[in-house]
Parts: C-alpha cells; sequence; structure tokens
C-alpha cells in the first residue's frame, strides 16, 4: 500500500529537526535517515502542510517506508 501526498495537522510551527529531539536520543541510538526532498512528491507542499509518504513494502521485493516532511523516518 503506497499513500503520499500533502496533510496539514495541527502541528503548530515548523522547527529545526535539532531541536525536536531530546538530548537522551542524540547519538547512535536514534538517526534522522537521508533527505528526500517532498518525500517524492513531484511539487512542494504549501506552507500549510507537511509532505507524507508511507510504503508499506511488498514481502520480501520491497521494504516499508515513511518519510515525513523532507526526511526518512523508516527506511527499511
Amino acid at each position: 500500500i503506497e499513500k503520499a501526498g500533502c496533510f496539514s495537522f495541527p502541528l503548530g510551527e515548523k522547527v529545526s529537526m535539532d531541536n525536536t529531539m531530546p538530548d537522551v536520543l542524540r547519538g547512535t541510538e536514534m538517526k534522522i535517515g537521508h533527505r528526500f526532498d517532498n518525500c517524492g512528491l513531484p511539487q512542494p507542499c504549501p506552507d500549510s502542510s507537511i509532505s507524507v509518504a508511507v510504503d508499506t513494502g511488498h514481502g520480501n521485493l520491497r521494504k516499508p517506508s515513511i518519510c515525513v516532511g523532507d526526511f526518512m523516518r523508516i527506511d527499511g
């Protein structure tokens, strides 16, 4: 199953990713994935929304992936 688009959530202001993780999680335990502009969408999302792409994968042929706000969060 693949789903992608621009979504509006009541998330507040967009901030740098460096400010979104507590200090206790910095380092080797958690890493931000590679940058993926617009999560692969052909056009950028409006300022009031955020790009999201979810792919549940397909057996052992394609691993699951989740992209939120230009960064891969899960990339199997």
